[in-house]
């Protein structure tokens, strides 16, 4: 059947094979060959090698005119080609099956099998299936109908040899379920097994010898000695030997009870009174316990006191001790197992170690350590170490705790360092972000009562100029990098610092125990810290001053009205010291049930004797859920940075103190009229708190200017000042407009604006 590929057309030049496409896709459509003919006065081209999708040689040169023309591919040849190609491919394949003793009478498609006529002279015929995409199949004719088909492989062989086990050590077959088998020699390789008797892990009853008990030697694991006896109605659970321990494993096996009780009777027969040096005493006592049946009276009796001579260590491995006497000079140096309630008379237990430990009878000797996941009390000796612990005396590993629920208390760190990301709900704790400036002096009254410094952070005095703040950056903990420094300015009288947080970032906290902590150092003259958690029970994030009378040196502010006190804050002592940095903390109940605010206070309330510059510093402030204070949390500068910012923004470079006069970045203005110029949009680099209260700085530069007045310039001479401050419109928590009164300006023109600007959300 004849093939054409006529898409698209080609461009042929006189003299020339190559032939060029457009619209063509002759790689693609799988044009392999076959004869070009040109819609135009020439030559037909045989189709030499089809290089991709719109270009082809041809076998001979166009003789025709140069151009652009319809064209139609005639591709019987190629087609052809596949098809003698496709011969020789099945070829090889008959070629290959010939050579494997197999000899079809014919082979082919299952429509060309069934285009065969044969008749029964012709049984036996094999035909082969060899189409493509299909496995190789063979049929065979019966003389009457074909059968098959066969797959092309031949019987399965005989199976080899098993491999060895894990080790080099065959299995051989043989043995019956619940067997135990073990190595007849200790040759490697040995494929020899023989079997061990069950019975060697059965005890004796109550009345049997020592010698009578199963033994295994403890270093090699083989049996050194069979049981002779076995249970009988009246046996017990034999957990030793009556005999000094060698490296021995004992046999065990429970029966019923003794005559006359009401359970399982347990008989541990390990009693060891001579010095062994490095000893382990598989079991603790020699005692009978007599576990009651439902409905039974419980009873315990206990036959010895396990002796424990000399000052040699020992170790006690036991499933139960319960109510275990030990008297003894000596040290037993572990006790392992489920450990209640044992009678300690003489000597010294160093490390208890069982899943539940009650309380001790200690009528003599020491305890040391106790060690579980359930600990009762220990009532007399150093130690508890347990996950949960009850009793009047409580020692936790940690001071960790659980509610029950999968909660924890009393987690103090994780890896020695902060548990979690913004566990602290103080902002600038660190000291690290000062958005105002570094230094806060009666230079520009700065340093006034009620005045912001370092961000967050208000400083409260009794009077203005009480104190010389900064951003210090030498007086720090160990691997700090900055503290708030306060050098006394006015001697003898008491300052301090707060910070309050806002209603929405109190969820969580109320109704909780938190831990207010913090780093600080102090010189010789200032007597100690106090802190407080306050809260503010009047209008949500509207808080007042929380200091109505600061009162004499020692005693306590008396707080303002709506400001309620959240904990105790008895002074604290600080190392006279200014370079010596101590970590205190104070908890405190959130327990004021309408609060609106909270807020931390540190402050230093008895500066008697208090000269000009002495030294007060504190850093690393944390405020967190939970009744102990936990490695302080650092977060990236650039976070706390931002967390600053939703209070506090400036147009001024970080590092720049609002001031008037400082160079600004220009700003496109739009003349409304001859006396007013507006200034577009412009953003918070943070969402704010709320819509904030702007400051506006005049520019340097330009004009001399006053102050608070932004400049513009009118395209022709030089800056002009504006006639009045700047004015902010449309302020919201995202940013702002500006409108200046000018004069002389022209309207609808553009201008060149300049001036700085605070936004403050404080509260």
């Amino acid at each position: 059947m004849t093939s054409i590929y006529d898409t698209g057309t080609v461009t042929v030049t006189n003299g020339s094979a190559a032939v060029v496409g457009t619209d063509t896709g002759w790689a693609v459509s799988l044009v392999k060959g076959g004869t070009l003919y040109v819609e135009a006065p020439g030559n037909p081209m045989p189709i030499d090698v089809v290089t991709d999708d719109t270009h082809l040689t041809g076998a001979v040169k166009w003789t025709g005119a140069d151009g652009t023309y319809n064209y139609a591919i005639v591709r019987e040849s190629s087609d052809a080609a596949s098809v003698v190609d496709l011969y020789d491919k099945l070829s090889r394949v008959l070629v290959t099956l010939s050579l494997a003793g197999i000899h079809p009478n014919a082979s082919g498609t299952i429509a060309e099998r069934n285009a065969i006529t044969l008749s029964t002279s012709d049984e036996g015929f094999l035909f082969l299936h060899a189409e493509i995409g299909v496995a190789f199949a063979f049929y065979r004719w019966t003389g009457t109908a074909w059968e098959g088909p066969f797959e092309l492989k031949g019987d399965q062989g005989p199976r080899g040899a098993p491999g060895l086990g894990v080790g080099g050590y065959g299995l051989p077959p043989g043995g019956v379920t619940g067997q135990f088998l073990r190595k007849s020699s200790d040759a490697d390789g040995e494929t020899d097994w023989e079997t061990v008797d069950t019975d060697a892990f059965i005890a004796g009853p109550d009345a049997a010898a020592d010698n009578a008990l199963a033994r295994f030697d403890g270093t090699t694991g083989k049996q050194t000695q069979a049981s002779t006896s076995h249970l009988s109605d009246t046996g017990v659970l034999r957990l030793g030997s009556t005999s000094a321990p060698g490296a021995e494993v004992f046999g065990v096996h429970a029966g019923p009870g003794a005559p006359a009780t009401t359970g399982i009777t347990f008989l541990a027969a390990q009693a060891v009174t001579a010095d062994r040096t490095g000893g382990y005493h598989p079991f603790s006592d020699d005692s009978t316990y007599n576990v009651p049946t439902a409905g039974g009276t419980a009873a315990a009796s206990f036959d010895a006191t396990v002796a424990v001579g000399g000052t040699q260590d020992y170790n006690h491995f036991a499933g139960l001790q319960w109510r275990t006497t030990y008297g003894s000079t000596g040290t037993l140096a572990n006790m392992y197992g489920h450990v209640d309630l044992p009678a300690i008379t003489a000597g010294t237990i160093t490390n208890r170690f069982g899943s539940s430990i009650w309380d001790i009878t200690k009528l003599g000797g020491t305890v040391v350590n106790n060690y579980g996941h359930y600990v009762k009390q220990l009532s007399n000796g150093t130690n508890n170490w347990a996950f949960y612990s009850e009793g009047t005396t409580k020692s936790f590993i940690g001071g960790i705790t659980f509610d029950g629920v999968g909660g924890l208390t009393g987690l103090t760190s994780q890896n020695t360092g902060p548990l979690a990301g913004f566990r602290n709900v103080l902002i600038n704790g660190a000291m690290m972000v000062s958005q105002r400036g570094t230094s806060y002096t009666s230079t520009g009254s700065l340093n006034n009562s009620g005045n912001y410094t370092l961000d967050r952070w208000k400083l409260l005095s009794d009077g203005n100029n009480i104190a010389n703040v900064s951003q210090s950056t030498s007086v720090i903990p160990t691997n700090g990098l900055n503290s708030l420094l306060v050098l006394t300015a006015t001697a003898a009288k008491k300052f301090g610092f707060l910070q309050i947080i806002e209603q929405k970032n109190l969820i969580g906290l109320l109704g909780k125990t938190v831990t207010l902590s913090f780093e600080a150092s102090q010189g010789a003259n200032l007597a100690g810290y106090k802190a407080a958690v306050l809260a503010w029970t009047g209008t949500a994030d509207a808080p007042t001053n929380p200091i109505s009378a600061w009162n004499a040196d020692g005693t306590i502010p008396t707080f303002a009205a709506n400001w309620t006190l959240e904990n105790n804050v008895a002074p604290v002592a600080v190392a006279a010291n200014a370079a010596a940095f101590t970590r205190f903390s104070v908890a405190a109940t959130l327990d004021t049930a309408s609060t609106k605010n909270l807020a931390v206070f540190i402050w230093c309330d008895d500066p008697a004797a208090a000269t000009t510059g002495d030294p007060w510093a504190v850093t690393d402030v944390q405020l967190e859920i939970g009744a102990v204070g936990t490695p302080f949390e650092r977060r990236p500068w650039e976070t706390e940075l931002n967390l600053c910012k939703a209070f506090f923004q400036k147009s001024f470079p970080y590092a720049t103190a609002p001031a008037e006069g400082v160079l600004a970045h220009w700003k496109p203005g739009f003349g409304w009229s001859t006396t007013a110029i507006g200034v577009g949009f412009m953003p918070f680099s943070t969402t704010m708190r709320v819509a904030p209260t702007l400051t506006f700085y005049k520019p340097g530069g330009g004009v001399t200017g006053t102050n608070g007045r932004w400049q513009w310039y009118d395209g022709v001479s030089s800056y002009q000042d504006s006639s009045a401050t700047a004015v902010a419109t449309t302020v919201s928590q995202e940013g702002f407009d500006v409108n200046l009164t000018v004069v002389g300006a022209a309207a609808k023109s553009a201008y060149i604006v300049q001036g700085h600007w605070t936004a403050s959300a404080e509260l």
